[in-house]
């Protein structure tokens, strides 16, 4: 709890933000400098919004299950993005926000009920004092007691572009009601706008928590510059005067917000204006309903306690040397710098505190040296060094220095490396080694002596000639050379225990060979070499190899096919295949024991030597068998306890006699071909007007030698096709469109082929029936009389014909089959009488007719037919409707009289009526009214006493309801 100037803040004081309430717009974006201090916020009415980066150090807590869009905020500001973490979430926080919320009420309550007083305040800013003070900037109130002042501010305040000095005493305390009318009971009028660097500069003993601000609406700009030191210059941690938050910058001016702000929002709809650059230095607390904090706002927590957010880091270096202390090498990755062996490595360890806090019981230590050193306490940003000596090692190593330290419970620590190589001293040298491969580098041999490998004409040697440094210096001008090939290459440098390799082809000679490699390299004006030969021996190469080729004759040995693949040549039945079996020597050795067989005729021959490029050939007769046949020929032959081998196919057909046949088939189709049918008998498909017929010829060779001149014609299309050959079993089709007719049709298709001067041929009809396609349809006409029969009229639109009353309309109904199929279940209704009639067939073109008496009734009417007919599942309907109106025709006069020349009028339809005085001539008034419900016309008016009374104009016609008068004479 906080109680500033006898004001209770509760919690409040605890937090940089508290939003009440947000429910409209709760929007938090745009930060570019950042924000540091808590957070808290009804979640459950607020409505969460967010975008951009916002650097952010604290944590944000609210009574929801999530923090909605603010979460973003977070993430930015967490691990991976950031570390160490500076930003939390804390949900589920129903209990802190209510009290908040109660915090922030009583606060409001108590201000509002303090009255202005603004104190022993000097000139000229006492004149009145009643609490309200037009001018701020210049006030001093050091007397070395601690005062509360309670100020109304009603002006000048919409738009502060400048910076408000006040100085005062660390005890003292400011609370300012920024209100234009300076009566709070009804809402906080104005709006509060600092902007291009103003603010409230706090000086003497006072800092920002030294003020409390009330108001409605605030609003704040860019622009300016920032207060001086002390006051906060950023979002940083330790009160805004430590390290910056990560990713956070200084203010460069804007609109200052000093002390604690509780706000309401406007007034009138508790909303407050867009902040863009405005910068919250104390804290802010509102039940605003909306608001929105966009480009450049940002804000630093500064509460009565110091270092609330804090950051305890701890960094260790670890460099070593390898000339006493002369040169340092930060060595965190291997090799590290070389230690000759004679120089004892040193070590230089560096801890430095990176945190924010101080750290206590800092201890450095070494995973090969142990403990270094203790530092009681190490402030931020403070560094201590120690050395230490280390013993010399040959080859790599590594040691790890580790610094740890505490603060407030909590240790923190770093780790570096070091890593270095004890080397030897200086002792340059070379290696060569030179390798011959007599197989194209499959194999290598280091043939120091002779022989060496064999390599196999026409085979080229290679050799491989591979450098190497076997000192533990780095070489220079490293020289590889032969005796035969002379510069092979150079190597500018070529450190320690590297090599490299390079291969070079070489041509072949016959008998043994020598080749010497000679390398070369420099250290410190000593040049070193090394040679080495290879040995190598060029001979001929002994191939023994064998060839059979196996032909195949069906002429008695006249023709010859060396038929490899099938089918080969057709040996007509009535001719035995005969077989020539060709077995050479291919290699450059002589072969013994070669041998010839067939998996058909077993051994065909034996030859006890054959030279190199001899042959000999043998022919062995066959037997007939119908269809595919191959027989396979194998050789053998030896040579130096080497068999090699090879195997030739024949291949042949065994065919009967040649029988040349032909066959087609003519399909039709009544779908534009998708379904085809072989109709060789009547009546076929049908095929409905107005698809024509397709027509599918398949000619086929069924015969089992070539067809030659394949014709296919039709006895109605003519020519079809020309097949120049047809190969037997092949086969193909056209396709022909037709000309649909009506009735049953056929069309014959003609196929001819030729073979060895002989025709061929084969017919095949294709039969359809040409059919109308089926229309079911039906008609309705319903028509009305007015006089009983005599008049009809199709009255499809009103009013239709006038029937008077009282006759009684009456309805003919004509029910038409207008398809071209015959309706079943034909039924006339009517949405007035219900069913006219059923008629369980109604032929194409037929017709019934039907007349129901109906009702009069008056005015516009209306009835409509239906007729419905079914065919092959398929129910087709009409109506018609007949309109007709009710005619009502009635006139009404009323005859009065008047004794008075006009001026009464009496209705005496009974004697003796009224008494003329004498000398008076009565008047006669005539009311006609049409009391119909049609229009009247040719309208006269007689009196039997005064004759033809005249109509007045513009009364023919009398539409209903319509009445005139007249008076005569």
């Amino acid at each position: 709890m906080t109680v500033i100037g006898g004001i209770d803040l509760g919690n409040l004081t605890d937090y940089l933000f508290f939003f009440a309430d947000g429910s409209t717009d709760a929007n938090w974006q745009g930060a570019t400098k950042g924000f540091v201090g808590d957070v808290a916020v009804d979640g459950i009415q607020a409505s969460e919004g967010t975008s951009g980066s916002v650097p952010y150090a604290g944590t944000i807590s609210t009574n929801d299950a999530t923090l909605g869009a603010w979460q973003d905020i977070v993430d930015q500001n967490d691990p991976p993005e950031v570390d160490p973490a500076q930003a939390f979430a804390s949900t589920n926080n129903g209990a802190l926000i209510t009290g908040l919320e109660s915090d922030l009420a009583n606060a409001f309550t108590q201000i509002n009920a303090l009255t202005a007083n603004p104190g022993d305040l000097p000139a000229p800013f006492d004149t009145n004092f009643d609490g309200t003070i037009q001018s701020l900037d210049g006030l001093d109130t050091q007397n070395g007691t601690d005062e509360v002042f309670v100020l109304d501010i009603t002006s000048n305040f919409s738009g502060i572009s400048t910076q408000i000095s006040i100085t005062g005493d660390a005890g003292d305390v400011f609370i300012f009601r920024w209100d234009t009318d300076g009566d709070p009971s009804n809402g906080y009028q104005g709006q509060v706008k600092f902007q291009s660097g103003g603010a409230i500069v706090p000086g003497g003993g006072l800092v920002p928590s030294n003020f409390i601000n009330v108001a409605g609406d605030i609003n704040a700009s860019g622009g300016g510059s920032t207060p001086p030191p002390p006051y906060p210059q950023g979002p940083r941690f330790d009160d805004g005067t430590g390290s910056s938050i990560v990713n956070g910058s200084d203010f460069s001016g804007g609109g200052f917000f000093t002390g604690y702000w509780l706000t309401t929002g406007d007034p009138t709809n508790g909303e407050t204006q867009s902040l863009s650059n405005g910068i919250f230095v104390g804290g802010w607390y509102t039940t605003t309903t909306k608001f929105s904090m966009t480009s450049g706002t940002s804000g630093v927590y500064v509460s009565p306690n110091e270092a609330t957010l804090t950051n305890p880091n701890i960094d260790v270096e670890k460099e070593v040397s390898n000339d006493n202390g002369t040169t340092w090498f930060d060595a965190d990755d291997p090799p590290g710098p070389n230690v000759v062996q004679g120089t004892a490595p040193q070590f230089r360890f560096t801890v430095t505190n990176t945190g924010n806090v101080t750290l206590t019981n800092v201890v450095v230590s070494d995973d090969v040296f142990g403990q270094i050193a203790t530092i009681p306490s190490l402030a931020p940003g403070e560094s201590q060094q120690f050395i230490q000596v280390g013993t010399w090692v040959l080859g790599q190593q590594v040691n790890t220095a580790t610094a740890t330290g505490d603060f407030d419970g909590q240790t923190v620590s770093d780790t570096d490396p070091a890593h270095w190589v004890g080397v030897e001293a200086p002792t340059a040298a070379i290696d060569v080694e030179k390798e011959v491969s007599p197989d194209n580098g499959a194999t290598w041999f280091d043939a120091d002596n002779p022989p060496g490998p064999d390599v196999v004409n026409p085979t080229n040697p290679q050799f491989r000639f591979t450098v190497t440094n076997t000192g533990n210096v780095t070489l220079t001008n490293v020289e590889v050379t032969d005796d035969v090939f002379g510069q092979i290459a150079t190597i500018p440098s070529l450190a320690p225990g590297a090599s490299q390799q390079f291969i070079v082809n070489g041509t072949w000679a016959q008998g043994q060979q020598v080749n010497t490699a000679t390398a070369t390299g420099d250290f410190d004006g000593q040049t070193v070499s090394d040679t080495d030969p290879a040995y190598w021996v060029g001979v001929e190469a002994q191939v023994p190899a064998i060839d059979v080729e196996k032909e195949v004759s069906n002429d008695n040995g006249t023709t010859w096919f060396d038929a490899d693949n099938p089918p080969g040549p057709d040996v007509v039945q009535g001719t035995n295949p005969q077989f020539r079996f060709t077995v050479t020597n291919t290699g450059n050795v002589t072969l013994s024991n070669v041998q010839i067989t067939d998996d058909v005729s077993g051994l065909i021959a034996t030859i006890p030597s054959l030279a190199p490029g001899a042959s000999q050939q043998f022919i062995v007769n066959g037997t007939w068998a119908l269809g595919q046949q191959v027989n396979t020929a194998t050789t053998t032959g030896d040579f130096d306890g080497a068999t090699v081998s090879d195997t030739d196919p024949a291949h042949w057909v065994g065919v009967e006699a040649p029988t040349p046949d032909i066959d087609v088939v003519k399909e039709v189709s009544p779908d534009n071909g998708t379904n085809w049918f072989d109709a060789d008998n009547p009546p076929g498909p049908e095929v409905v007007n107005p698809t024509n017929p397709q027509f599918r010829f398949t000619v086929t060779n069924t015969g089992n030698v070539t067809l030659t001149n394949v014709e296919v014609t039709d006895d109605v299309f003519g020519q079809i096709a020309t097949i120049p050959s047809l190969a037997p079993g092949a086969s193909q089709q056209f396709i022909v469109n037709g000309t649909w007719a009506s009735g049953q049709q056929v069309n014959t298709a003609t196929a001819t082929g030729e073979f060895d001067g002989q025709t061929v041929s084969d017919t095949d009809p294709a039969h359809w029936v040409g059919v109308e396609e089926a229309v079911p349809s039906i008609d309705v006409v319903k028509e009305v009389s007015p006089d009983n029969g005599a008049t009809w009229f199709d009255a499809d639109n009103p009013p239709g014909p006038n029937v008077i009353n009282p006759t009684n309309p009456q309805f003919r109904f004509t029910v038409i089959n207008t398809g071209n199929v015959t309706l079943s279940n034909v039924q006339v209704t009517d949405d007035v009488f219900g069913l006219i009639a059923v008629i369980p067939s109604l032929a194409a073109g037929a017709s019934q007719q039907f007349i129901q008496v109906g009702t009069w009734a008056p005015g516009q009417q209306m009835n409509t037919a239906t007729a419905t007919g079914e065919f092959d599942g398929q129910t087709v309907t009409d109506t018609d409707p007949a309109n007709w109106f009710g005619a009502d025709i009635a006139i009404d006069i009323v005859k009065e009289v008047s004794v008075d020349n006009g001026a009464t009028w009496i209705d005496a339809n009974t004697s003796p009526g009224p008494t003329l005085p004498e000398g008076v001539t009565p008047q006669f008034r005539y009311t006609v009214t049409n009391t119909g419900n049609v229009s009247l016309t040719n309208l006269t008016l007689e009196d039997s006493n005064l004759g033809n009374i005249p109509i007045p104009a513009g009364n023919d016609p009398l539409d209903p309801g319509q009445s005139f008068s007249v008076i005569a004479p």
